[in-house]
């Protein structure tokens, strides 16, 4: 029993003195240790008398010496000194011990600079991100609409190309749409192979996905798209109600920006134009006839004049119940750049080709 009580003894002294052993000094370190503790350092207020085991060069351990604690920063010393002591016996002597912080304080600047550049990535990555959404739903909308102002502004007659060039893409836009939603409905799997079967199966949520998509665009139109079609629309208005003939009245008074009100008394110009006149015959009978549904006999055939008009580089001026004013122009007061003006023989030649076309639009 003496015995195993020794060797229990034994085993827990070997255990409490290798409880903290958490290495080796140096034999340098050593040596320094059991020299003389004789550098003067003062520090705090305080002379203090030691020595530092830094103060000479270790291979791999100690490259910059350290003699007292103010050759290193604050930040870079760490001071023990015991705490359970009088205010007196402390002034009178006390130990102190410094510790080395560098290594720590370098690996803390690292992950610090880590941090920084992480943190700097991850904001320019949202900036970046905002700053994406703010020019796709307001600054290009935004830039878009004045540019469209501006042209309108320069020639209101382009307001109906712009117009045309929307509607177009509206048209353009539903028959997709229209097409995704007939194939989506006119899908079957008929396959033999499971390929076949993974391939249809892919397609069809493709087409899903596609459908859903345009759906939520349709549903959710952006206040800056309402804003653009609705300057498109008072372009065109204001083109048709004033016509070919009256675009210097309008041109002038949106180019004149010292003032809002509106100019109508514009000194007019002369210019040299092919006139023609469309008139329906026989208007007051259809339109006994026809009752209510006259607005929409007269608009079917403005439709058949003014398109074929416009594409005959005309344009019509004018609508008067019956009648319709159709004018040529045969010169224009700006030619666009890379165009020829216009040949009043040709002019004239188009004209009456474009009188037959409606007469046989019409019939």
């Amino acid at each position: 029993a003496s015995l195993g009580s020794a060797a229990a003894a034994a085993a827990v002294s070997e255990e409490s003195r290798t409880m903290f052993d958490i290495g080796t000094f140096p034999s340098k370190a050593r040596e320094l240790l059991s020299g003389a503790w004789d550098e003067d350092c003062p520090y705090g207020g305080f002379e203090h008398l030691g020595l530092s085991i830094l103060q000479a060069e270790i291979d791999g351990l100690v490259e910059h010496t350290v003699r007292c604690p103010t050759d290193l920063r604050p930040v870079e010393r760490y001071r023990y000194s015991p705490l359970l002591i009088t205010q007196e016996q402390f002034d009178t002597m006390h130990i102190a011990f410094f510790f080395d912080m560098r290594p720590l304080v370098k690996q803390g600047a690292i992950f610090g600079i880590i941090t920084t550049i992480f943190i700097c990535v991850v904001l320019s990555l949202a900036s970046i991100a905002f700053s994406a959404d703010a020019n796709s739903l307001v600054l290009t909308p935004i830039e878009r609409m004045i540019s469209k102002v501006n042209k309108i502004r320069e020639n209101p007659l382009h307001a109906i190309k712009l117009a045309d060039a929307v509607y177009e893409v509206e048209e353009a836009n539903k028959h997709r749409q229209q097409r995704r939603i007939a194939r989506r409905e006119t899908f079957v799997v008929r396959s033999r192979t499971w390929r076949e079967t993974i391939t249809k199966a892919y397609e069809a949520a493709v087409l899903w996905l596609q459908t859903v998509t345009a759906a939520k665009e349709e549903e959710a139109p952006a206040e800056t798209m309402i804003l653009e079609k609705t300057i498109i629309k008072l372009g065109t208005l204001l083109a048709l109600g004033f016509g070919h003939a009256g675009v210097n009245i309008v041109s002038g008074n949106m180019s004149a920006l010292d003032s809002a009100g509106v100019n109508a008394m514009i000194p007019g110009v002369c210019v040299d134009c092919i006139i023609g006149y469309v008139r329906i015959k026989n208007f007051s009978t259809a339109t006994e006839v026809l009752q209510t549904k006259i607005m929409t006999f007269v608009n079917q055939i403005a439709e058949i004049v003014h398109g074929l008009v416009n594409e005959y580089q005309g344009a019509a001026n004018r609508n008067n119940g019956d009648t319709f004013l159709i004018i040529w122009r045969i010169e224009e007061p700006e030619v666009p750049e890379g165009q020829m003006p216009h040949d009043p023989s040709k002019l004239a030649d188009m004209s009456v080709v474009a009188f037959a076309r409606i007469l046989g639009q019409v019939h």
